[in-house]
């Protein structure tokens, strides 16, 4: 049984085309089920734009095209970076 879903957002570090340092936010979507949350998905926006995420860190801002990289210190279990909520 779900007991509740909530939206977390953090912002995260990642760098530009030319090396330049950019903070992305992050939209983890959790399921909160008997005392655990599950994160059933998330998605990055820049520049109040949807980014698509491609593989290896590499990110794509759709209105632009512009691509991004995620900093090697924003690893799986530090990429939710500085919590907003």
């Amino acid at each position: 049984m779900i007991d509740a879903v909530s939206v977390r957002t953090t912002r995260v570090p990642a760098v530009d085309a030319q090396g330049q340092p950019v903070i992305l936010e992050r939209q983890t979507i959790l399921q909160h089920r008997a005392g655990k949350d599950v994160e059933m998905g998330h998605q990055y926006h820049y520049d109040n734009s949807h980014v698509s995420e491609e593989s290896n860190g590499i990110l794509v801002v759709l209105a632009t095209g512009e691509e991004l990289r995620l900093c090697p210190e924003a690893s799986d279990e530090t990429r939710d970076g500085a919590d907003l909520s």
